[in-house]
């Protein structure tokens, strides 16, 4: 009796498992949805990163103009050396800055561009698969 009750205990703990656990693997191994969610979150961090680049970019024309103000300012009131020697420095890094932000800029459109390709891609997959059934 004592094993009978050992067994059937066992195989319910055993079915409670295996019915809470499918759900999750049948998700997880659901075939192309989660990767084509993937390829939409891609673009959605794409364009976040554009959005955030370009918001650098006007910060940093910003502050090469706030620079070039300080500079001719500068120059007209007669500071020393040193000051107009930062000023032309500080310049540079704000070109320096404008330069790495466009690059980062162009390298996030490329990005867009592929993971807008590969959505494309994968939708005429899905669509190739799909049109077998009918």
């Amino acid at each position: 009796m004592n094993r009978f009750r050992v067994i059937a205990v066992g195989s319910l703990l055993a079915g409670c498992l295996i019915v809470s656990v499918s759900p999750g693997l049948a998700w997880e191994w659901g075939g192309n949805f989660p990767y084509r969610y993937d390829r939409w979150r891609d673009v959605r961090h794409d364009r976040r990163d554009i959005y955030r680049d370009r918001r650098d970019l006007h910060r940093d024309y910003a502050e090469l103009r706030q620079d070039r103000r300080d500079l001719w300012r500068d120059l007209r009131d007669g500071a020393s050396p040193r000051d107009i020697a930062r000023d032309r420095q500080d310049i540079w890094n704000d070109l320096a800055d404008i330069r790495r932000d466009r690059l980062d800029l162009r390298e996030d459109y490329r990005d867009l561009a592929e993971d807008f390709w590969d959505l494309r891609r994968d939708r005429r997959e899905l669509h190739r698969d799909f049109r077998g059934y009918e």
